[in-house]
């Protein structure tokens, strides 16, 4: 198997980039392994205190996982971004879209940005 001391060793290996701030992006050669026709958005929530201290955040609602002010900052930047990428689309083709959201408070917190 692959074994990496780095993370942007791991990220090279899997075809990402590191960028500033830690974010992965693809390599500029990367090519999808296979073709889709139709399409999958997933929206994450926003940052939570699970995610600042880099803990495993499980299906429950504790205190850890709720949305620090920033991530409700993220929220709604991500929501703008989501309108403006997709409004056009939606419109008049709602029914060609389906939406779904875990019962979770910082999932409703982030879907109400």
């Amino acid at each position: 198997g692959f074994m990496a001391e780095e993370p942007r060793d791991v990220a090279a290996a899997l075809g990402f980039d590191v960028e500033e701030g830690d974010a992965l992006a693809y390599k500029a050669d990367y090519t999808p392994p296979a073709a889709v026709s139709c399409g999958l958005i997933m929206v994450p929530h926003g940052k939570t205190q699970s995610n600042n201290e880099h803990l495993f955040q499980d299906h429950s609602d504790s205190a850890l996982s709720q949305l620090l002010p920033e991530g409700v900052e993220m929220a709604r930047r991500g929501a703008a971004e989501f309108v403006q990428q997709y409004a056009e689309s939606m419109k008049g083709n709602l029914d060609k879209w389906v939406l779904y959201r875990t019962p979770l408070s910082r999932t409703t917190t982030t879907a109400d940005c």
